[in-house]
C-alpha cells in the first residue's frame, strides 16, 4: 500500500511576527488541505553564516539575488533534513496575480496588466534560477506550477481589474 504524506512549509525571518498575514494564510491553507505544516524561523546571524555557501551555490555576488536566495537556501536545508525530495514552489504567483505591493500603485488595469507581463517575461533571468540553485544545493527539486504554460495562459486572460487590490473608499 502506498501512503502519500503532504507537507507544507513556511519560512520566516527573525522578525516575522505572529500576526503576519502570510503566516495566517499559510496556516489556514495547511489546515484546510490537512498538510503536515512546518514553520521555520531563522535569525539574522543564521542568514549571515550561510552567505558564503549561498554565493557558492547560486554562482553570483549580486546583492539582491543573494538576499533573496538565502531564505530559500536555509529552508531547503531544513526540508532535506525531513527527507523531502520535491517541493512545489510559489514562484511566479506574485508576478501573475499582482501580489507585490508596488502593483497596488497601478493607476489602471491596463498598466497593471503591462507590469504583470513585464515581470513574467523576466522571471527566467533571476527568480527561477535562484529558486532552482537554492533548492538544488540540498538535493531538493522545486517545481513551479504557477509557471505552467497553460496555467499562465488562463491566469493572464483573467480581467486584470479582478486581480487589482481596490483602494479603500472613504466617505466624509
Amino acid at each position: 500500500m502506498l501512503i502519500t504524506l503532504f507537507f507544507s512549509f513556511l519560512l520566516g525571518k527573525c522578525c516575522f511576527s505572529q500576526g503576519s498575514p502570510d503566516l495566517k494564510a499559510a496556516r489556514e491553507v495547511a489546515d484546510y488541505l490537512g498538510t503536515h505544516h512546518h514553520e521555520f524561523h531563522f535569525t539574522v546571524q543564521e542568514g549571515i553564516d550561510a552567505i558564503e555557501e549561498v554565493i557558492y551555490h547560486i554562482e553570483t555576488y549580486d546583492v539582491t539575488t543573494v538576499r533573496a536566495s538565502t531564505p530559500m537556501f536555509l529552508m531547503s536545508r531544513k526540508i532535506k533534513s525531513l527527507g523531502v525530495k520535491m517541493v512545489l514552489s510559489g514562484e511566479g504567483s506574485d508576478e501573475i496575480f499582482g501580489g507585490y505591493l508596488y502593483f497596488h500603485k497601478a493607476p489602471n488595469k491596463e498598466e497593471f496588466h503591462l507590469e504583470t507581463c513585464r515581470k513574467i517575461k523576466a522571471l527566467h533571468l533571476y527568480d527561477c534560477l535562484r529558486a532552482n540553485k537554492s533548492t538544488s544545493a540540498w538535493g531538493v527539486e522545486a517545481r513551479v506550477p504557477f509557471l505552467d504554460k497553460e496555467f499562465i495562459n488562463v491566469a493572464m486572460n483573467i480581467d486584470p481589474e479582478w486581480k487589482m487590490v481596490m483602494k479603500e473608499v472613504t466617505y466624509s
